[in-house]
Parts: C-alpha cells; sequence; structure tokens
C-alpha cells in the first residue's frame, strides 16, 4: 500500500481516538460504540504508524529515531490512560482531558518537526 495510504488512515484513526478520548472523559460519554471506536482507532493509529515508518525506509533491523520511540511512548501512555481514566475519574475529567489533549499535541510537533 502506498504512503499517502497509510498517511490517510493514521490522520483518520489519529481524529477518531481524540475523539472518542474527549467525549468520554469530558461527556462522559460511556456507551459501547465509543469503546469499540477508541479501541479500534487504537490499533489502526498503530498499524498505519507502523506502514509510514516502513515506507519512509525505517526497517526491522535498524534502530527508531527518537521522535518515534517518543512518539511510541506517548501513545502507550494513551492507549492505557483513556480507558482507565474514562472509567475510574469521577471528578477533574476536564482537567484529564486537557493532560491527554496536551500530550496529543506534543505527538503532532514530534511526527511535523521530527525533533527530540
Amino acid at each position: 500500500m502506498s504512503y499517502q495510504f497509510y498517511k490517510i488512515l493514521h490522520v483518520i484513526s489519529v481524529l477518531v481516538l481524540f475523539g472518542t478520548m474527549n467525549m468520554a472523559l469530558i461527556a462522559n460519554y460511556q456507551s459501547k460504540a465509543a469503546k469499540i471506536f477508541s479501541g479500534i482507532s487504537t490499533l489502526l493509529v498503530f498499524v498505519a504508524g507502523m506502514g509510514l515508518m516502513a515506507r519512509i525506509g525505517i526497517s526491522h533491523g535498524e534502530g527508531w529515531p527518537t521522535w518515534i520511540k517518543a512518539k511510541m511512548g506517548i501513545w502507550v501512555v494513551l492507549a492505557i490512560a483513556i480507558p482507565v481514566l474514562s472509567k475510574r475519574l469521577k471528578c477533574h475529567r476536564g482537567w484529564a482531558a486537557l493532560a491527554l489533549n496536551a500530550l496529543f499535541f506534543i505527538q503532532v510537533y514530534f511526527a511535523v518537526s521530527k525533533l527530540v
């Protein structure tokens, strides 16, 4: 598949994950559909990101650049924190959403600038 396909899949998956995270934390929208979309979009973000890495020439035997390691670390934190915080947190949900949104924007900066 082409670089453009993976790029579009990655961006759409990030937007869906961003939306479901905010629905779960800010609007306290705890439907089964939101949980399913959150999980699927997390998986698609990972798959599309790996496809993008393959298309820009990063192979399995090489070490990853620092900006990719940082993005992967933040994605792991988000993948764990979103469902846990949306289920367990009863107050201060807006602050949790703000913190997780800040992590999203940090990742966008890493992807665009490729600096860490």
